[in-house]
């Protein structure tokens, strides 16, 4: 999963087809990070993807080896992120500092420890989370599958 800074890249990449990019905007995260959730499980999820948003970190590689008292530094009145970022099981030999928003910050510090989810049950509470946050709408986007283009119309919420 790929992110930038004001906006999340979603992509149905399989091995059979590769989806055009469409980009998250700004009121869609605002959305996700507004709507009302009561269950633990969706939440975490939610404050996880938002932290991946605010960070252009990987969820799965990244976001959930971090630790507050390990990761974040404060310089001068300014708090960051230092990492070592992992890729494919291969790390980065050299340090990372991450500016962080005062979101990232509240939500790295409210969570502490960060524990790993299965890839196939974090899609599906995600999904969930944003299908609650309204994001619901049917757009169109090119999609590659054996040599062929076509058109698929999905729903916001499936394609991230």
């Amino acid at each position: 999963m790929g992110v930038l800074i004001l906006g999340r890249i979603m992509a149905s990449l399989t091995k059979k087809s590769l989806s055009q990019l469409e980009v998250l905007k700004k009121e869609q995260l605002q959305a996700i990070e507004d709507v009302k959730l009561s269950n633990e499980k969706l939440i975490y999820v939610r404050d996880c993807f938002v932290l991946e948003c605010h960070t252009s970190l990987r969820m799965l590689s990244d976001i959930f080896r971090l630790e507050y008292d390990k990761h974040v530094v404060k310089r001068e009145d300014r708090y960051f992120l230092q990492i070592t970022q992992q890729k494919t099981r291969r790390k980065v030999n050299k340090s990372t500092f991450i500016p962080l928003s005062e979101k990232a910050h509240s939500i790295i510090k409210r969570i502490g420890v960060f524990q790993k989810i299965n890839q196939d049950t974090l899609r599906a509470r995600l999904k969930k989370v944003c299908e609650l946050a309204g994001l619901t709408e049917i757009v169109s986007h090119t999609v590659e599958e054996n040599g062929e283009i076509a058109t698929k119309e999905t729903r916001i919420c499936d394609l991230i």
